[in-house]
């Protein structure tokens, strides 16, 4: 497997912020068309979260965040541009590898945008371990 360097999250940080704007209303509309949670906390699991921009928005519309990335590089800026959000617990950035994460965190939703599991130096298949 294959992380962003430092210099690529840099980037990705500035310039592909757009995309993530673009997408979270659309998001968040099916999110909410599509609740069976009715009264629950809003919780948002976003897998491949790079630098965290997806998450902002959700942060701003109130859900709880645990993002994942396999870039230290890329949960710097996430941590970074939620910097407020993650000191108040509200969002958490790990390190992790997602195709073999796991978590005890019940999400509301959850999220894996743009290309991430597309790009296969990213993403192992992996036979179901059942």
């Amino acid at each position: 497997m294959q992380a962003y360097g430092e210099s690529f999250a840099r980037v990705y940080n500035v310039r592909w912020a757009a995309f993530a704007m673009t997408v979270a209303p659309k998001l968040e509309q099916l999110f909410t068309e599509n609740s069976n949670s009715e009264g629950l906390p809003l919780s948002l699991l976003d897998v491949c979260c790079g630098t965290g921009q997806l998450a902002n928005y959700f942060l701003a519309k109130g859900y709880t965040v645990l993002g994942i990335d396999l870039s230290k590089h890329m949960i710097q800026h996430a941590i970074e541009n939620n910097r407020m959000a993650v000191d108040s617990g509200n969002a958490v950035f790990i390190v992790e590898d997602a195709t073999a994460f796991h978590t005890k965190q019940h999400a509301s939703a959850a999220t894996c945008v743009y290309d991430a599991m597309n790009d296969q130096r990213q993403l192992e298949l992996r036979p179901n371990d059942n």
